[in-house]
């Protein structure tokens, strides 16, 4: 299997981390890029685990850790940057994507010629699948997107008292319950999501799309995806029973195998991205 990890930089120069991963061999295989959740990042719980089985199905795997995700290419599990996840916004992380996909079509990337970028797929978890979603329709290189526990309105993190509190003081804190953080969200990131319709984004999806999501999950309910699904052309729903918002995953993650749940979502996922057709 080869891997490598490497970075790359947005447009203010701010580095983030990604990764890539494929079985070795002579042929050109399709390419998905991962797209994490909120208070997310790319090696999270069961996430390694996850890219090297979807990779042993002749698949390349990229994660990425999104520029604004309150880590650091140095520490890239960590939150140590808050201030970063405060002002995440959907734009830069759009942005963030383009730059990774402008970098795996770049001639002297050391790995182009085992990539069939005329079969570049978008996978997002959480939130992550709301802003795959968002790139799937501005992103004409992108031939098919598939959204794991999506969120369907990229204005979810914000209740009555939240926004009354950003609108009064700019900023307002929301807890992570694993790390005993208080992350702040500012008031540029509420403004922005309250101007995406995330329905008429869907609706406006010309390649075709798969939601999957857990019938158990207590943090973004399955009719997230149903939602989802009714709301665009050509779209897949597969819903999991007895299963939650990671899919059984936790971080840390100790065991050497995938949950079931999780594999179910892979099996779906790779049935969905080997068949379509481009």
């Amino acid at each position: 299997m080869f891997y490598e990890e490497f970075t790359l930089h947005n447009a203010d120069g701010r580095p983030f981390s990604c990764d890539i991963r494929y079985p070795q061999g002579n042929e050109i295989l399709p390419v998905i890029i991962f797209v994490h959740g909120f208070k997310g990042f790319k090696d999270w719980g069961h996430f390694n685990l996850l890219a090297n089985t979807f990779a042993k199905s002749d698949l390349c795997f990229v994660k990425i850790n999104l520029s604004m995700n309150g880590t650091t290419p140095t520490h890239p599990t960590d939150f140590v940057d808050l201030e970063a996840f405060g002002r995440q916004t959907y734009a830069q992380d759009l942005a963030d994507i383009g730059t990774l996909i402008d970098h795996l079509h770049q001639e002297d990337t050391p790995y182009r010629a085992q990539l069939n970028l005329d079969k570049l797929y978008l996978l997002g978890h959480s939130r992550g699948g709301c802003v795959c979603l968002l790139k799937a329709v501005a992103e004409p290189r992108v031939k098919a997107v598939a959204t794991w526990a999506s969120v369907s309105t990229a204005d979810f993190a914000w209740n009555e008292a939240r926004i009354k509190e950003v609108e009064e003081k700019g900023v307002t804190y929301i807890a992570n319950a694993r790390t005993q953080q208080q992350m702040p969200l500012y008031a540029s990131v509420h403004e922005e999501g309250e101007t995406i319709d995330l329905a008429a984004q869907v609706a406006k999806l010309d390649v075709p799309a798969l939601f999957i999501h857990g019938m158990q999950d207590t943090s973004q309910p399955y009719n997230n995806a149903e939602q989802l699904f009714g709301w665009g052309k050509d779209t897949n729903l597969f819903l999991i029973p007895d299963t939650g918002h990671t899919f059984d995953g936790k971080h840390p993650y100790e065991a050497s195998y995938l949950p079931e749940a999780t594999l179910q979502a892979i099996r779906q996922s790779v049935y969905f991205f080997k068949g379509t057709v481009v």
